[in-house]
């Protein structure tokens, strides 16, 4: 038989390091089975897959409500003025 190369045995290591942790991963899943999870992640999951852009529609709203209130304070620039300022040295 020919011998396992160092990168053989990384190899090899590597996916039985996967396993296990599936395996203890899946063991702890397993303990908690009985464990009900609190009703209010279900509702928030629940928000979130029926009103996914609920967080930045509200900030996209919040933005365009203060636009609104900044375009509303600002008087109308007067361009007829062909005579500009200097420009600041």
């Amino acid at each position: 038989m020919n011998e396992i190369s160092v990168v053989g045995w990384i190899v090899i290591a590597g996916l039985g390091l996967i396993v296990l942790s599936s395996y203890l991963s899946l063991l702890s899943l397993l303990r908690k089975k009985n464990n009900k999870p609190s009703q209010i992640s279900w509702i928030k999951s629940w928000q979130a897959l029926t009103r996914p852009y609920e967080a930045e529609n509200k900030h996209l709203e919040e933005l365009s409500e203060r636009v609104s209130d900044l375009k509303k304070d600002i008087s109308p620039v007067d361009w007829s003025n062909k005579d500009p300022e200097p420009p600041l040295s």
